[in-house]
């Protein structure tokens, strides 16, 4: 793997928690600020061959657009939260969500 300063991985996890994948990543190879989806990208191109071997490439990049079709998990309670603006509707959403 590309060799990175722990410092600079450990502020890169830090703002992804803290944006998540509306804003933009820290590509820790180039270190620089860059799209989320391109920093994702990046990420797959990288372990694309385990992916392949293990036959999952595909799995994984549709839940990667799923995840920028529709947001994550917690973005879509937030909003749940913002239009009905109780966590009953909210908890209701979850068990909708995961009962599938």
């Amino acid at each position: 793997a590309p060799r990175a300063r722990h410092e600079f991985v450990r502020a890169a996890a830090w703002r992804a928690a803290r944006y998540g994948l509306g804003a933009e990543l820290i590509d820790v190879v180039a270190k620089q600020a860059a799209p989320a989806r391109e920093v994702v990208n990046g990420l797959v191109a990288y372990i694309r061959p385990a992916l392949q071997a293990t036959g999952d490439l595909d799995v994984v990049r549709a839940g990667i657009d799923r995840v920028f079709e529709r947001g994550t998990g917690a973005a879509r309670q937030r909003d749940v939260f913002a239009e009905a603006g109780t966590m009953t509707d909210v908890v209701d959403f979850i068990v909708e969500e995961t009962s599938v």
